[in-house]
């Protein structure tokens, strides 16, 4: 597993695990293993269980400046919030950390599945946020934002989605970036176009608040990754994908190939807005 804090955070637990399985509504697993069993392998399973919003989540609108034609920043796109995917603080480890300068924009993608409903999503960020702080003991969830295959942009990580949290989303490279994953597998399943746009959004509300564009490359410095040893400089896109920075194939095949498109359509929101 490449998420994650890096290793002097304050997260940091060694706790290693693989990514998780949204399998729906099940009484049963089986699980097969091929060679040797690691020793002290657990499995984990999780019932993040139903809420009586998980069907119709309420969001904000678009956020636009009052009184003016246009803002003179990328608006904030709709994200529905902690409260509606029904986040229990309780079960938060420690306090959120900030940053102070934003480099960079991750994409990911969660690993966890395609086939799940509009209804499902809520329960699905639960499990993710439930594995991430009561498994492995991080924090809280490590993306900071998700986006769903149907295009709905969800908060992730406590501290407030307009502010520069710092995540634990990408092995060595979580400070100065935000980290954005999109629900599911897309090594050779197709992601959405909504999706795509989505995280477009998302992406150029981020950098525009922060005077970054989402073209372009910038140096940044390895905390210390499967890919990039503690320390090393190393010239990345400004929106990049999680195997740029780390041994995997996140954010999966079918979303590395749209990157362009993803910087192309975030940096032409910008320049509208700007």
């Amino acid at each position: 597993m490449t998420d994650g804090p890096s290793a002097a955070a304050a997260e940091a637990t060694g706790v290693r695990g693989s990514e998780l399985l949204w399998v729906g509504a099940s009484d049963a697993a089986q699980l097969r293993t091929t060679g040797p069993v690691p020793t002290g392998l657990d499995l984990v399973l999780i019932d993040p269980g139903t809420r009586a919003g998980d069907a119709r989540p309420e969001s904000a609108p678009e956020v636009r400046a009052r009184g003016r034609a246009k803002p003179d920043r990328v608006p904030r796109p709709r994200i529905h919030s902690r409260g509606d995917w029904g986040a229990d603080d309780r079960m938060l480890n420690g306090s959120v950390r900030y940053t102070n300068r934003l480099r960079q924009v991750h994409v990911h993608h969660t690993a966890t599945g395609n086939g799940y409903s509009r209804a499902d999503v809520p329960a699905l960020i639960r499990g993710m946020y439930r594995y991430h702080t009561q498994t492995l003991g991080w924090f809280d969830l490590g993306y900071n934002f998700l986006v769903d295959r149907f295009g709905r942009a969800w908060e992730g990580r406590s501290g407030g989605p307009a502010k520069l949290v710092q995540g634990a989303h990408t092995l060595g490279f979580n400070r100065r970036s935000v980290g954005i994953a999109i629900i599911g597998s897309h090594d050779d399943n197709r992601v959405s176009d909504r999706s795509i746009l989505t995280v477009a959004r998302l992406a150029a509300w981020k950098l525009d608040r922060y005077d970054r564009r989402a073209t372009g490359t910038v140096v940044v410095g390895s905390d210390g990754s499967d890919r990039y040893a503690a320390g090393r400089r190393v010239r990345l896109p400004v929106i990049d994908g999680h195997r740029d920075t780390n041994d995997t194939a996140c954010p999966g095949e079918r979303v590395y190939r749209r990157l362009g498109e993803i910087r192309r359509l975030a940096q032409r929101r910008i320049s509208r807005f700007s």
